[in-house]
């Protein structure tokens, strides 16, 4: 455990390992100025959750092809 000068616990240490161990973060950009991509934003700007969205679409994908 990430701990501080003081002896406590460092709390953000702990999360930042966590974030590096745990999680990959994929980047995605869309530009503003076709319209293609403004209807997507339009689109999931509706959408409560987009990670959770996504992660649903590449799982089925997933299926599809095993």
């Amino acid at each position: 455990m990430p701990k501080l000068r003081s002896g406590e616990f460092d709390q953000y240490q702990y999360e930042q390992n966590y974030i590096k161990k745990n999680i990959k973060l994929v980047h995605m950009s869309l530009n503003r100025t076709k319209e293609e991509d403004m209807q997507i934003l339009d689109w999931l700007s509706q959408k409560d959750s987009i990670s959770a969205y996504l992660k649903s679409l590449i799982r089925k994908d997933m299926e599809g092809k095993t």
